[in-house]
């Protein structure tokens, strides 16, 4: 018989054995359907978005090309020079500021000037629906609801930017350039240039972003021009980019979210793989006697692993086609999130990768988990396997299975790294999940070792329930490790977010500043301290020249030919704060070369923090080229300091250079002020009259904010890791299913031996209770020490054990097995004895 036919019969007997069966393998099929689906999911929308940027790119961007530069528009004279000859020249500029109502109370806002062609491409979409134009004209504004509801205010009504009133003609439903999910200073704003100007709040050095959008003409190609203007100004202070430069800005984003919710897909799928094994080893249990006699009447052991591979193939292809038409569903809900949620909308659309990679990455888990059971079943002979029950087999499959085995998981592992949008993290993940199995099934081993050591000590039940752990063919270890895993993650997050509560809520605002006010002018500096007298507890703590600049050459090369560390690329993308001062400011600390003297007069010097040394790959002596408000200044590295650490709250800055070398810059000043929570708003109405240009940041609205951001990945890093779990309860359900015949037989067993109802339950609830606190004592465990790297080596925080968290999962955990334990068991202890013993 050829193979094509051997596996044509084994696939028609496999589907006439499996009618009858389908409710046995629900395990199997919520195991596949619930994986794939979170895969194919997520990589369709990925994939929606990917699409979208690439459809809306020049909306998002603005523009065919945007010139951007801080602190100081472009000369004009520059601009005739880079503008080409057809192109349309639309100008923004963005800044913060504080908007007061006609009842004193103030809010910091994202303020957004525009000119009369604004937008050069894309809509504004206004409530009530009317032409920006209009909305803008005579001193007009229009809004986001957030500014509305915090200032109580409505349309109609007038607000207070700078020395203007301005009119709120509408609210914003639709920026066009404006990419959502993105943090932002408080609700936007959106006037015209002329009102920006009459308002008179962008003094010299004030902190704003001047956009320029260029229309380009036919023939002009967008990513070419760009290129050009790098090789014709590499020292530029300003920033020329594309559409195509708006993808990455967006997909940094959403690929790191796409990698995790990938990931815990797959883990989902991996941890109920152990729940598709048992389901299977449960399946082959029920057909022991038809594979006896199959074997006895000539059949081989080829033929037998056909016949019951392919029913597992069979099953495998109709879970992983429901995962499919699930994760093509689940997309459709983003509909129903608030408009900028996601950075953009995903388009919608059939996109076959994900679809492939899911399918794939279904099957071959399947194929993994199902290959072992299979290849055990193959190797028994009919004696042993009609013996099965009392005498579970204990060998290894042959070599060419464990060879074949070997393969799959290398396939499901480069389906892993493939699959997520950074293949680097999934390797990582691979080998991260490669290092969490051998400790899971390691602590698995050391409990069973421990149940065997004491397993004749305690009472009946006791007894029992550890014998069972240890016994040959139990299918505890694979539950507790499966158990595990989901617990392992639950535990991580519990304890993680309650430290990031923990540092937030109270170690925070006892040591950080109530405010941050920024663009503070030099002959501002004795108004402000006099503001700040006549406000009961408050103090001035910090006072710091600021200028914005950009890093444009390392060690003489432009900064596009110098390879840049990953964690510190962000200082290269755009304009940078920088601060001169004297001596070395307080609190700070050198590990290399030494601070310049206070009437120091030389070339420019400079002083960095030590991960900008790495990440740059510079030190003592070594240059850095800034282009500060159009001047390229090259400083040489004169010290370098300790890295700053942020979590105390105080201004630092990453580029401190020697005062002479700024002597006459337009700059202005940073301060942080410390007061009562109850003062707050005075203030802010004392700095909205006397200094309307200072903006002012509400360090205790960043905390809540912050704490609401952390809530809000809080619960869903949960409901991703409670998925996870998931895997674990369908793990916990197939060996349920695969102990259920072993269960019957001893229940029978011990009732003929005179075992009353009570005590058989409380011996099978016992053997739950155990698994349960076992499965809970290695989640725990390794839980509790994936926190502790994450807080302690990682985000560099003092780590603090979560009791109360840690507690509630455990003994969530234990409920739970002991809950599914107890609805498995109810009829199975009422189970009539003669029938029992006739089947086996």
């Amino acid at each position: 018989m050829s193979r094509l036919s051997a596996w044509s019969l084994a696939l028609r007997l496999a589907a006439r054995d499996l009618r009858g069966t389908g409710s046995s393998f629900i395990v199997l099929l919520a195991a596949l359907t619930l994986g794939v689906a979170i895969i194919a999911a997520v990589g369709i929308l990925n994939r929606g978005v990917g699409t979208a940027l690439s459809r809306d790119a020049r909306v998002l961007l603005g523009g065919d090309v945007e010139l951007e530069q801080a602190n100081a528009p472009i000369a004009e004279a520059d601009l005739a020079r880079i503008v080409p000859p057809g192109a349309e020249l639309g100008r923004v500029v963005e800044t913060s500021t504080l908007a007061t109502s006609a009842s004193e109370r103030s809010l910091a806002v994202s303020l957004k000037a525009v000119d009369g062609l604004y937008p050069l491409v894309g809509a504004v979409r206004l409530d009530p629906p009317l032409p920006l134009a209009e909305a803008l004209r005579d001193r007009g504004a229009v809004v986001e609801p957030a500014l509305l509801a915090r200032l109580g205010m409505a349309v109609g009504d007038r607000v207070r930017v700078g020395e203007v009133m301005v009119r709120i003609a509408a609210t914003l439903v639709r920026e066009p350039d404006r990419v959502g999910g993105l943090f932002s200073l408080g609700p936007r704003m959106i006037v015209a240039d002329a009102t920006l100007e009459a308002a008179r709040i962008l003094q010299p050095g004030a902190l704003a972003r001047y956009e320029y959008r260029l229309a380009l003409p036919e023939g002009i190609d967008a990513p070419g021009f760009v290129a050009e203007l790098a090789q014709r100004f590499p020292d530029a202070g300003w920033r020329a980019r594309s559409p195509r430069d708006v993808q990455p800005q967006v997909t940094r984003f959403t690929d790191r979210l796409a990698t995790f919710l990938t990931l815990a897909g797959l883990t989902a799928l991996l941890t109920g793989g152990l729940g598709i094994a048992l389901t299977i080893e449960t399946h082959l249990a029920r057909r022991t006697a038809t594979i006896a006699t199959l074997k006895c009447l000539g059949a081989s052991g080829a033929q037998v692993f056909r016949i019951y591979l392919g029913q597992v193939l069979l099953l495998a292809a109709a879970g992983t086609a429901l995962g499919l038409v699930l994760g093509l569903l689940l997309p459709l809900l983003t509909r129903l999130l608030p408009e900028g949620t996601l950075p953009v909308a995903p388009d919608p659309g059939l996109y076959p990768m994900p679809l492939l990679l899911a399918a794939a990455a279904g099957l071959v888990t399947t194929f993994v988990f199902a290959l072992w059971p299979l290849a055990i079943a193959r190797e028994i002979s009919p004696a042993g396997l009609f013996r099965a029950l009392v005498a579970p087999p204990r060998r290894w499959p042959r070599r060419s299975c464990l060879a074949l085995l070997a393969v799959a998981v290398l396939i499901l592992a480069g389906i892993a790294i493939i699959s997520v949008p950074q293949p680097g993290i999934g390797a990582w993940f691979v080998l991260t999940v490669a290092a969490a199995a051998l400790l899971l099934w390691g602590l698995t081993r050391l409990i069973l070792l421990g149940a065997r050591r004491f397993g004749h000590k305690g009472g009946f039940a006791l007894r029992l329930a550890l014998a069972n752990l240890h016994r040959p063919g139990s299918s505890s270890p694979r539950v507790i490790v499966g158990l595990g895993a989901g617990v392992t993650l639950l535990v991580a997050v519990a304890a993680l977010a309650a430290n990031l509560r923990r540092e937030i809520a109270d170690s925070l605002p006892t040591r950080a500043p109530a405010l941050y006010l920024i663009d503070i002018q030099a002959p501002q500096r004795d108004t402000l301290a006099a503001i700040l007298a006549e406000v009961p507890g408050a103090r001035l703590e910090q006072l710091l020249p600021s200028l914005r600049a950009r890093v444009v050459r390392i060690k003489g090369r432009p900064v596009e030919q110098v390879p840049i560390g990953s964690e510190v690329a962000w200082t290269v993308r755009r304009d940078r704060g920088l601060t001169y001062a004297a001596t070395m400011p307080e609190g700070s600390e050198l590990v290399a070369g030494a601070w310049w003297p206070a009437d120091y007069a030389g070339p420019p010097l400079v002083s960095i923090d030590e991960e900008i040394a790495r990440g740059y790959g510079v030190g003592i002596g070594d240059s850095l080229g800034f282009n500060v408000l159009g001047r390229l200044i090259e400083a040489r590295i004169a010290n370098i300091r300790r890295e700053v650490d942020w979590s105390g709250g105080r201004l630092d800055f990453l580029f401190i250079l020697d005062p002479a070398t700024l002597q006459g810059a337009p700059h202005s000043f940073v301060a942080s002020a410390g007061l009562p929570a109850t003062e707050e708003p005075g203030l802010l109405d004392l700095l909205a009259r006397r200094l309307p240009n200072v903006t002012p940041i509400s360090l205790r609205e960043i905390v809540a904010r912050a704490t609401e951001l952390l809530a809000r990945i809080e619960l869903a890093v949960m409901a991703v890791a409670g998925v996870t779990l998931s895997g674990g309860v369908l793990a916990l359900a197939g060996g349920i299913l695969a102990a259920r015949q072993r269960q019957r037989y001893e229940t029978v067993v011990l009732k003929v031996l005179g075992a009353r109802r009570a005590v058989l339950l409380r011996a099978f609830l016992v053997e739950y209770l155990v698994i349960g606190a076992a499965a809970a004592a290695v989640g725990g465990l390794l839980g509790s020490l994936a926190a502790w790297v994450v807080v302690d080596r990682v985000m560099h925080l003092p780590f603090s054990p979560a009791p109360f968290p840690l507690a509630g999962v455990l003994l969530l955990t234990v409920a739970a097995v002991l809950a599914v334990g107890a609805v498995s068991l109810w009829r199975l202890i009422g189970l009539p004895a003669a029938p029992v013993l006739r089947e086996a």
